[in-house]
């Protein structure tokens, strides 16, 4: 699938190309947070599921960009005081969108450009194993303009849960399908666009290794090594020089991957 008119690709890409040395190179940066709110239908009136969604919203405000998972019918309780720009709408892919949404919500302290939704062609489970079919999911996908036009794409992730081997070969065929599309998405009059994948990927060994490896491969992908558990980051630099550093996510996320997130602009393909 490509959402993206190859026009318009092949004008993004020969835009992130300024002329400049290096001391005069554009960089920058922003604080990003991916967070498992873990507030699904039906938590709305779990005293728990609101007590833990209250303590949470606050601690959003220390970051610049936030990709939330499993966030349902709380989200407006949750993002309702957020002092950020922007916060996406409840949405969901697909060619018949769930009311209930897909549960992935960003929120930026600046325009992250336009949010795309799309659906997991692929999934396992109904009334069991992690009841996987029973909740739209999906990925997210934004491009972002740096400094200079730069452009980084934004991918946020909800691959399906459980350990039997449905599960990962409905892991391993959205794996795929996210491959496919960063691959026909990302790419632009021949150059690499720079990427950031967050999210909620549980993973085994074996079927989903070898499925994130062909990823990588494919995208030229690296992985970051600060993510929690259940959460994974991975980026490709290409035009820009980029660095990680850890940050302490809230507590009340039931998993998270923090971090300070640098960037700078690699001039004549330093």
């Amino acid at each position: 699938m490509r959402i993206i008119p190859a026009v318009v690709a092949a004008f993004l890409a020969a835009a992130v190309l300024p002329a400049c040395d290096d001391a005069s190179a554009p960089r920058g940066g922003f604080s990003v947070l991916s967070c498992q709110v873990d507030d699904l239908p039906g938590d709305e009136t779990d005293q728990a599921v609101i007590a833990r969604v209250d303590g949470l919203a606050p601690q959003l405000d220390a970051f610049d960009l936030v990709a939330l998972q499993e966030d349902f019918p709380l989200h407006a309780r949750l993002v309702g005081q957020a002092p950020h720009l922007f916060v996406s709408r409840v949405g969901a892919g697909g060619d018949d969108p769930d009311p209930r949404g897909d549960g992935l919500h960003d929120l930026a302290s600046f325009y992250p450009g336009h949010l795309f939704r799309i659906a997991w062609e692929d999934c396992h489970g109904e009334a069991d194993d992690a009841d996987d079919c029973a909740l739209p999911r999906g990925f997210t996908y934004r491009r972002l303009t740096l400094k200079m036009s730069l452009a980084l794409d934004i991918y946020q992730v909800r691959l399906d849960n459980g350990d039997q081997e449905a599960d990962r070969q409905a892991r391993a065929a959205q794996v795929a399908q996210l491959s496919e599309f960063m691959f026909q998405n990302s790419f632009g009059n021949q150059e690499e666009i720079p990427l950031l994948v967050t999210g909620l990927t549980p993973l085994d060994d074996g079927v989903d290794q070898e499925a994130w490896e062909a990823l990588a491969d494919r995208n030229n992908l690296t992985m970051v090594p600060l993510a929690g558990q259940g959460q994974q980051v991975w980026y490709r630099g290409n035009i820009l020089d980029m660095d990680f550093t850890a940050m302490t996510p809230p507590l009340q996320c039931a998993s998270a991957a923090a971090f300070n997130f640098r960037w700078r602009y690699l001039p004549f393909g330093e």
